[in-house]
């Protein structure tokens, strides 16, 4: 799991600005990490979202921020998916599971990138 490590280790309390509770990471970040994948495992969308979210908020890499979307997107918090893979984009604009993701949103929001031709537009660019 070396591309999920994170530098957020210590015992210090993370406290996201929307959190009510506390987070204390332990000196094994993997660990931290393999708690929300299991998380993520069992269903428990909206605990593996707070945590990877932390984590994130934290000074986490784009792949924690990635499962915190993916979590979010599960959940069914659609809109704070579309932010937290907003945040994601921002770090790294060309990461393929974040724009995977944006495109589920959105899709889910039925809205279109602006960036997505019209078919009809499509079709007339290829000649058909």
């Amino acid at each position: 799991m070396w591309w999920l490590w994170v530098a957020v280790a210590g015992a210090e309390p993370v406290v996201t600005p929307a959190a009510t509770f506390q987070i204390a990471f332990d000196d094994d970040v993997d660990a931290e990490i393999a708690d929300g994948l299991a998380e993520l495992r069992s269903g428990a969308f909206d605990a593996a979202a707070r945590r990877f979210g932390a984590m994130a908020e934290a000074g986490g890499n784009v792949a924690v921020r990635t499962l915190q979307a993916i979590a979010l997107y599960e959940a069914g918090d659609v809109r704070l998916a579309e932010g937290a893979v907003a945040a994601g984009l921002a770090a790294a604009p060309d990461q393929a599971a974040l724009l995977a993701l944006k495109g589920l949103i959105l899709a889910d929001l039925g809205r279109r990138s602006p960036r997505w031709p019209r078919r009809a537009a499509a079709r007339a660019l290829m000649g058909r």
